[in-house]
């Protein structure tokens, strides 16, 4: 606002609708790009494993939305997964990802798809083998995406905290590292704007160090370590439901409706009622199968249901078993307390009289052979236990060398990559040789043509040589004859040389007087020199044959003086200083002034630094530069916590001012921003190159 010369918000606003341009700047400043490829690399392998589970694998359609997506590491990071996961399981369904930043230089730098180094630190190597292509150049390494994976990722253009462009649904939506930025307000509309384009089953991933805490909204945490939240009812939040593929455990006690007997069984039989119920019956109510050792025989066709436990007791007096040899049988028993209704009533006089006549021992010492029974299969219960633990050791085991089995598996495929990589070189390779072949072959025949025209020349040359010759006789002959002339003119010559004699002797005494003019303003010199300060011109180059300008200096270069020895003029680290760049393109003169921030505010340093860029222009002007033909690149300006914005603003109007002032035009500026640039101007091909410290390289800002 202050660049613009404007105090209020509302007249700031009324000017970016006037100017569309300024919006981008606004951004530019204002807005953060930091992140990399698998940034926090468990959330992605969480992904990778909620993704191949039935709840999202039989799904027919997947839609992935990351918000906001900086420079693109982060969708392209899902989609790498995805296309991975596509190649290897063909039952994983189609899938469309959509990326939205605010910042259109962002998005821009995204669909490229050119990275440095930093942004692949955390990148997998079986990813960073097969979706990139290192590229060496002079200004660094960088690393470029694969074709298939841009194609995957739709980005668009919106702000996050008005709404989204598109009406879809998503499976699975990525909102990392973006609420911690803003309010308490404007995190309730994003939280109210990605709920209602979630998808009842679907995943809502947040950063690890935001959360939903003081928000209204439906969501639940699904995994609280890894922030993933999803809607409340959702199927992914239900932990009762049993995987098909997880072993049944034989060892948990099922709930049983067996009750056993009290002491005084026998006054109880009374108040129960014994059903037989029919074959077909019984298949339409659930069954306990279980086998038990005795002596009994034979038990009749009908099958025992019982209401109560005790009235196993009264149901086998019914009928007369005979002593064998011990046999297992299966009896199915169901228990109920409710009384079907297709069954008769039993009265309990009649179950009175019946068990008066019954034998009552045998039912005792039955009774008691069923309690050893239980006794029994609690003993094998804890036996079988203490296998199922062994079991699971080796289920360990097994998994440990899976996993080890897997690791090499791995590795052949980085190993194939690699070798179809090379295989890709060898067959470039070849077809650049091939080329060179067909080159040597061309330039053998231009060589032949270019022998027989040589032979023609000489040829021609001879003849010439030939004409010369006699044109060099007929001059010896004129040549004697002027000779003559010339020894007439001696005598005349020699009465001149005595009279430049005497002329010379007159120069060497005013030639000695000016050695003593000279000798007085040198020692003249030394004494100023002694009371002015250091000189502030760097001269001294470093090892690249570069000016390195310090702050409050200045360098320049004369590409037509002999005494140049540099063609460079560099600034590292520019902050919150500004570096004034003056050329002059016809006379071949270029200069850079260094004013760097003053903390203490004192108004005579600030002069002194205006003195600087006075000594820069004085000096070109002195080597030959015309003032109407310069012009002049103001770079810098950084806002920092050290610096203050109106120190800023006030060194950024003076030298706009001197600039007005000495009617040099300002070609172009590169101010503001929150990083620290360096600056590299090659006078040899008068281009400027600028990196912020965010940027994998340089970029040229006088467009030529």
């Amino acid at each position: 606002m202050k660049a613009s010369k404007i105090d209020n918000i509302e007249s700031y606003i009324d000017y970016i609708w006037d100017h569309p341009e300024e919006v981008n700047l606004f951004l530019d400043k204002f807005t953060i790009n930091y992140t990399h490829f698998f940034r926090n690399t468990d959330v992605f392998e969480k992904i990778k494993e909620i993704i191949q589970k039935p709840e999202f694998s039989n799904r027919k359609y997947l839609r992935i939305w990351s918000c906001p997506c900086a420079t693109g590491e982060e969708p392209y990071s899902i989609s790498m997964l995805f296309h991975q996961l596509k190649s290897n399981k063909t039952n994983l369904p189609d899938y469309q990802i959509f990326a939205s930043d605010i910042d259109p230089s962002a998005i821009k730098f995204a669909k490229k798809g050119i990275y440095g180094p930093n942004s692949l630190y955390e990148t997998p190597k079986i990813y960073r083998y097969q979706y990139f292509e290192e590229k060496v150049n002079g200004r660094g390494t960088n690393f470029t995406l694969d074709d298939r994976i841009k194609e995957d990722v739709n980005f668009i253009k919106e702000d996050l905290i008005k709404s989204h462009q598109k009406n879809f649904k998503y499976d699975l939506i990525l909102c990392r590292n973006f609420l911690i930025y803003i309010n308490s307000e404007a995190r309730q509309k994003v939280i109210k704007l990605l709920e209602s384009h979630l998808k009842d089953n679907g995943l809502l991933i947040l950063g690890k160090t935001e959360n939903l805490n003081d928000l209204e909204t439906n969501l639940l945490a699904f995994e609280s370590d890894l922030h993933f939240y999803t809607k409340k009812g959702s199927t992914l939040l239900k932990d009762d439901r049993k995987d098909e593929n997880q072993p049944y455990n034989l060892f948990k006690k099922p709930e049983s409706n067996l009750i056993k007997p009290k002491k005084n069984f026998l006054e109880e039989i009374d108040s129960n009622e014994i059903k037989f119920t029919s074959r077909k019956e019984k298949v339409r109510r659930k069954k306990t199968k279980f086998t038990i050792r005795d002596e009994i025989s034979e038990v009749s066709k009908k099958q025992i249901e019982i209401v109560n436990p005790n009235k196993i007791l009264s149901n086998l007096t019914k009928k007369k078993l005979n002593k064998t040899k011990t046999q297992p049988i299966e009896i199915p028993m169901t228990f109920s307390q409710k009384k079907p209704k297709d069954l008769p009533k039993i009265r309990k006089k009649k179950i009175n009289a019946y068990l008066k006549d019954s034998n009552i021992g045998n039912i005792e010492e039955r009774f008691r052979k069923f309690q050893l029974l239980d006794k029994q299969i609690d003993h094998l219960e804890t036996q079988l236990k203490k296998r199922l633990k062994q079991v699971k050791i080796l289920e360990d085991q097994i998994l440990y060398r899976e996993r080890q089995i897997d690791r090499p598996e791995e590795d052949l495929k980085i190993r194939k990559i690699r070798l179809e990589e090379l295989e890709r070189e060898i067959t470039n390779r070849e077809r650049e040789v091939q080329k060179k072949i067909n080159n040597l072959e061309i330039l053998e025949r231009k060589v032949e043509n270019r022998v027989i025209q040589l032979e023609n020349a000489e040829r021609s040359v001879e003849n010439r040589v030939r004409e010369k010759i006699m044109q060099l006789e007929e001059l010896e002959q004129q040549i004697k004859l002027r000779g003559d002339e010339i020894l007439n003119k001696e005598g005349l010559v020699k009465q001149k040389q005595k009279k430049i004699k005497d002329n010379q002797n007159l120069i060497n005494r005013g030639v000695k007087k000016s050695t003593e003019l000279e000798t007085e303003v040198k020692e003249r010199t030394k004494e100023i020199l002694k009371k002015t300060p250091d000189s502030l011109k760097i001269t001294e180059l470093n090892i690249r044959n570069e000016l390195v300008i310090k702050p409050n200096h200045y360098g320049l270069i004369n590409l037509n003086s002999d005494k140049n020895k540099s063609k460079k003029l560099t600034l590292y680290g520019l902050g919150s200083g500004i570096a004034l760049i003056l050329k002059e393109n016809v006379a071949k003169i270029y200069g850079i002034s260094y004013c760097a921030p003053d903390e203490t505010h004192n108004r005579e340093k600030e002069k002194n630094k205006l003195k600087i860029v006075n000594k820069l222009f004085q000096e070109m002007m002195n080597q030959g530069a015309n003032k109407r033909q310069m012009s002049a690149i103001l770079v810098g300006g950084t806002k920092s916590f050290e610096c203050d914005s109106d120190s800023l603003q006030k060194k950024e109007l003076e030298l706009k001012h001197w600039l007005r002032n000495t009617e040099i035009t300002l070609e172009k500026e590169d101010l503001g921003g929150l990083s620290e640039r360096t600056v590299v101007y090659d006078t040899y091909e008068n281009k400027i190159y600028v990196k912020k410290g965010w940027e994998n390289y340089f970029r040229i800002i006088n467009g030529e």
